[in-house]
């Protein structure tokens, strides 16, 4: 997809199947368990399904008083910098993830840590890649920038 287009997606998660045979059993488990019987299935799950959702509503009702210091907000500016990604999309992305994953932690207070997680989230997909790059040298770079992110954070 080209660049700009990938601007517009606001996060970005990478799925990938599990190499783990109890895991790939589970799911297997489970999916048929869900073929047999729908409404059972979901019955099962209501509770902890419920939990997430009230999570959720809790986060939804704080978010408009989390706060980002200046110093987080200056942070957050040098790792897309950092990122050489284009545009503005990935700075206001980069806030709203983190002020969202600090609503869900309970937090008022935006943290680094949180930016850190957030940058995860909104720059792969934006950073320049190079067309000769292999996913492992792509793979390499963010590691890279979230190491040295992470790090920062710690200073």
């Amino acid at each position: 997809m080209r660049p700009q287009f990938l601007d517009r997606f606001g996060l970005c998660v990478e799925v990938l199947g599990s190499s783990d045979a109890a895991e790939r059993r589970l799911v297997l488990e489970r999916w048929l368990a869900f073929e047999a019987n729908p409404e059972g299935f979901s019955a099962e799950f209501a509770s902890s399904e419920a939990k997430v959702r009230e999570s959720i509503e809790q986060a939804r009702q704080l978010l408009p008083q989390v706060e980002l210091s200046d110093g987080l907000l200056e942070r957050a500016l040098q790792v897309t910098a950092e990122a050489d990604v284009q545009g503005h999309r990935a700075d206001i992305a980069l806030v709203k993830t983190c002020r969202a994953l600090s609503a869900l932690a309970g937090d008022r207070m935006a943290r680094e840590g949180l930016l850190t997680q957030a940058a995860r989230l909104v720059l792969p997909h934006r950073m320049r890649q190079n067309p000769f790059d292999t996913l492992e040298q792509q793979q390499l770079r963010l590691n890279s920038l979230f190491t040295n992110l992470a790090g920062a954070g710690r200073g």
